[in-house]
């Protein structure tokens, strides 16, 4: 799409889906320079502690979201799928549910970040992927998690 016809749609939106779009758009950019300075080693710490798969369901299944906290979820979900369409650098997976979690736990809502990996590859194939869920809502990966298999999960419990 045309950086014109961009400016144009994101003018169109009104003034909260704008925001959240703007808001969007620095943390991927944030986070993507940030995980690109700090080095694979050092990422876990910004995850929070680390529990199995099976925590992690149970800790989701535990959250229990209003139906404002449910779209509000739904909208951070959207705003980060359409920021990073728009940026002019690719942001993976990683960035965008640290960026969708940060963004929820601002606003009070807890989620369940898990790490998966891609199953019935060669060893140097072998992709990864991170995805967020809010409780019943799919925030960012979740489409493509259905080929990795889970091997870690973390824990937010929704503040700031």
């Amino acid at each position: 799409m045309r950086p014109d016809r961009r400016l144009r749609n994101f003018l169109r939106r009104d003034r909260a889906e704008r925001r959240l779009l703007i808001e969007a758009a620095a943390r991927l950019t944030a986070l993507r320079l940030y995980l690109g300075l700090i080095g694979a080693a050092r990422q876990p710490r910004l995850y929070g502690r680390a529990g199995t798969p099976a925590r992690g369901e149970e800790a989701n299944r535990a959250i229990r979201l209003s139906p404002a906290q449910r779209r509000t979820a739904a909208r951070i979900g959207w705003a980060i799928a359409r920021a990073e369409r728009a940026l002019p650098f690719d942001v993976v997976c990683l960035p965008q549910a640290l960026a969708a979690r940060r963004m929820l736990g601002r606003r009070g809502i807890a989620s369940v970040m898990f790490l998966g990996v891609e199953l019935g590859k060669p060893i140097d194939e072998v992709g990864t992927h991170a995805w967020l869920l809010a409780g019943d809502v799919s925030v960012t990966g979740v489409r493509q998690a259905a080929r990795y298999k889970s091997f870690a999960s973390y824990a937010s419990g929704g503040g700031g």
